[in-house]
Parts: C-alpha cells; sequence; structure tokens
C-alpha cells in the first residue's frame, strides 16, 4: 500500500500525502469510489489544528464531484461510523490521528455498513486516487451542517445499558479530543455527574500528557477524590483505559476478560471465543482458557480483528491498547460503549472494578525502534537470528513478537516472559538488532 495504513491513511498534517492540493484526490476519489443510492458522506473530524483544513479540502472535493456532504465538525469516530449507517450514508469520513500527536493526522473509512475497507478495497481505492485527472464541468453538491448528531446516538445508547449512575463518583479523561463535548451528555443520561479533565482543546494539546497514552494524572485524581473508577479516552473516542479504585490502570486486555466472562455467564459469548491480537498478554490467554473461552488471534489493528469477529461469527474482540469491539452494539471500537459495559457489570455484580478484574499477566515489555524504512524482517539476519534466540530461551513460557508500526515509521519489539529481567534482556537484544540495521 502507497497510502493505507492500519487505521486509514496517516501522516504529518500538510506534508504529504495530507496536503490540500492531493487531499482533493483523495476526496474526489471517495465520491467516485463509494456508490450507493444515498447522495450523501458524512464527514467528521477531531479537535486537531489541521482538521479543518483536511475537512474542508475533502469537502470542496466531494462537492465538486456532485455528491453532497453532510458536515459533523467535532464527533468521536464510533458516533461517526454509527451514523453512517443510521441515515444510510454514501460513506462516512473521520479526519483524525486517533492517539497519535497534534502535528499528525489522518483520514479515516467507513463503508455504508459502518465497516472500514478491506486490504482490496483500498487497493483499489488507492489505485483511484492516483488516476484523478482534472474536473470537467458538471453539477456541484450540496454542503449542509449536522444540526444535532448527539440527540440521535443519546437515543441509540439510552436503549442499550439500564443503569443508575447518580451514586457513582466517576472520573472522566477526554484528552482534549472528539470526546469532549458529549461525554458529559453520556454519563449524565443515565444520572451520572462526572468530574471531567482535559476538555479544552486548543488544536495543539490533544493527547498531550492525558487520555489513553498518558493515565498517570487520572489515576492520582481517582485516588485523592475516592473515585469508583477513572476512565481514559483518546483523541477520537474509540479507544479507552480505566483505573480502578485502588489507582491502578486497567488496560484493554483487563478488559477483555471481563467481558468475555460476562458475556458467557449471560449465554451471549457466541463460541466461547473471543478475538485478540499477539499483543494480548499471556496471562489472559491462558486464564480465558482457564475459564472455557478460546481464542483467535488476529493481525494488529481493530479492521483486522473486526473482519476476524465478523468472519468466525464472534461477539467481542478487542486489543490491549484499548481499542474493543462490542460486536452485539456496533461494528467498531468504541470508548463510549466499553466504559457503560463496565459500569453495567460493576452495578449487576455490585463488585468494585479491581474485584471483576481477574487477569494475572505475564512481565510483558514493548520497545518502539525508529527506523528508516520498513523491509521484511526475513530479509534482516541480525534480527531474525536475535528473534529466534529469544524463542528458543523462552520456549513455552513467553512469547516475542516484533511487527512494524501501520502509522508511525515504528518497529514494535513485544517480549513476554515469566520474569521482568528475562523481558528486559531480549526485547534489549532485538531492539539493538533492529537499530544496527534499519534506525533512522
Amino acid at each position: 500500500m502507497r497510502l493505507f495504513g492500519t487505521d486509514g491513511i496517516r501522516g504529518k498534517a500538510n506534508e504529504y500525502p495530507l496536503t490540500p492540493e492531493f487531499i482533493l484526490n483523495i476526496g474526489k476519489a471517495a465520491a467516485s469510489f463509494f456508490s450507493s443510492e444515498s447522495d450523501s458522506i458524512i464527514v467528521g473530524g477531531d479537535t486537531r489544528q489541521s482538521t479543518s483544513m483536511i475537512s474542508s479540502a475533502l469537502v470542496s472535493a466531494i462537492n465538486s464531484k456532485g455528491i453532497n456532504t453532510i458536515v459533523a465538525d467535532i464527533i468521536p469516530t464510533p458516533i461517526l461510523a454509527w451514523l453512517t449507517k443510521k441515515f444510510s450514508a454514501r460513506c462516512g469520513i473521520m479526519v483524525s490521528a486517533s492517539h497519535n500527536p497534534w502535528y499528525d493526522n489522518g483520514i479515516k473509512f467507513f463503508k455504508p455498513d459502518a465497516t472500514k475497507l478491506s486490504l482490496a478495497e483500498e487497493a483499489g481505492f488507492e489505485n483511484l486516487i492516483f488516476s484523478q485527472k482534472p474536473n470537467e464541468q458538471g453539477p456541484v453538491g450540496y454542503m449542509y451542517q449536522f444540526v444535532d448528531w448527539q440527540e440521535p446516538y443519546l437515543e441509540h445508547i439510552d436503549s442499550l445499558f439500564d443503569l443508575d449512575l447518580s451514586k457513582r463518583k466517576i472520573i472522566v479523561d477526554c484528552a482534549n479530543g472528539a470526546t469532549s463535548f458529549i461525554a458529559p451528555r453520556i454519563f449524565k443520561r443515565f444520572g451520572g455527574q462526572p468530574e471531567l479533565l482535559n476538555v479544552a482543546s486548543d488544536g495543539c494539546n490533544i493527547n498531550e500528557d492525558c487520555g489513553t497514552e498518558h493515565t498517570a494524572a487520572l489515576a492520582s485524581e481517582v485516588l485523592l477524590k475516592s473515585a469508583d473508577l477513572g476512565i481514559a479516552f483518546d483523541g477520537d473516542g474509540d479507544r479507552l483505559m480505566l483505573i480502578d479504585e485502588k489507582g491502578a490502570l486497567i488496560d484493554g486486555d483487563s478488559l477483555m476478560g471481563i467481558f468475555a466472562v460476562y458475556l458467557k455467564q449471560k449465554g451471549r459469548l457466541n463460541n466461547n471465543a473471543i478475538v485478540l491480537t499477539r499483543y494480548s498478554n499471556l496471562g489472559l490467554v491462558k486464564a480465558l482458557e482457564e475459564r472455557g473461552i478460546s481464542v483467535v488471534f488476529a493481525q494488529p489493528g481493530d479492521r483486522f480483528v473486526a473482519e476476524q469477529m465478523r468472519q468466525k461469527g464472534l461477539v467481542l474482540a478487542g486489543e490491549a491498547s484499548g481499542h474493543i469491539i462490542l460486536g452485539e452494539l456496533e461494528t467498531t471500537g468504541n470508548g463510549f460503549l466499553c466504559a457503560l459495559m463496565i459500569l453495567q457489570i460493576m452495578q449487576e455484580s455490585s463488585k468494585t472494578l479491581s474485584e471483576l478484574n481477574f487477569v494475572e499477566k505475564y512481565p510483558q515489555l514493548i520497545k518502539n525502534v525508529e527506523v528508516s524504512s520498513k523491509p521484511r524482517l526475513e530479509t534482516l539476519p541480525k534480527v531474525m537470528e536475535a528473534i529466534k534466540s529469544a524463542e528458543s530461551s523462552l520456549g513455552d513460557a513467553g512469547r516475542v513478537f516484533v511487527r512494524y508500526s501501520g502509522t508511525q515509521p515504528l518497529a514494535r519489539v513485544m517480549v513476554e516472559a515469566q520474569n521482568k529481567e528475562q523481558a528486559e534482556q531480549y526485547s534489549d537484544l532485538i531492539a539493538k538488532a533492529l537499530k544496527a540495521e534499519i534506525q533512522r
């Protein structure tokens, strides 16, 4: 792929491919690629400084091809996906770089059924982008403002949960991102009065020392205020991390464990199986197996776990990063749904979040190594030698997983072992080999 990574098209804003000139080609291609009875495409974005520039270019290009646009302005990714399906749009386009820094941005696409493009569809879309020519004279589409997208979504959420949050003390970190504007309304819908952190975006502070990537301040606040839990969203709201009442981090792996057991108890866990990636902790896999729940592994990336979930007829898929898909409810990762589901489980079980968490994790280290290129790992002898040495030494008591980031110039090295010293030793060994061969 020349443009698409694991989650749409992503890069530094105002640099290729996210320049206004090239975005016009992307928008024109989108108008042609997505075909349905609808004459409208929904466009939204997060709070980054560059989002309006990118959105404007997309809207202009789409309108120039005679297709209407419905602009939702600042909106979380999962809600834009839901609206795309709810209102039978030709497609949904989200401008966001998720948990990345403010100077990055990206473009994500949702089909009319609110799912993401397959690899084959992305390849066809890319070909169309690179074959764009100057427009010929023709009809021009309209740009409409989506006046109130919040109320339809609040009604949808209301129908999914039976919650009373009036006695819950909840602290919510919105990462100065797209969840800032609707988060209070969602929790208040169930009687909650959440304390909100990081809801003052200036265009450059999204994810800065806050949100899913930086939870220390949220943990301190939970302890200081004796809260029931803390909820951290990322910049576009498709991921979350939780802090329990003791100040401990509850990541995507722990949440997947809690959700899987709950759904199995309710008789709603199809085939008693869930979808994870190789980044999920071996402790989670073993704990689930002890409880009669099997694991299907997918490539990293929410698109791939979603595809596996649908192909296997399952209802739960997710990643340690906090991308979790509750397939009974929606088609993509949604931090709000996951937060409300946990609160529902806490309410029904009369347990605290720490009491619900049963996953004992193996020591795991993930090292990010900056790279100047992304050759196949099999072509790097020093790297392969380091990986094989680690795997041989660890045997069945650990795991090694090395891959390139689909959205950043990084190689990720993950090592699990029975003790932290082993994990550090072998992750260092592999990282040094990568640096020697392809470091920037």
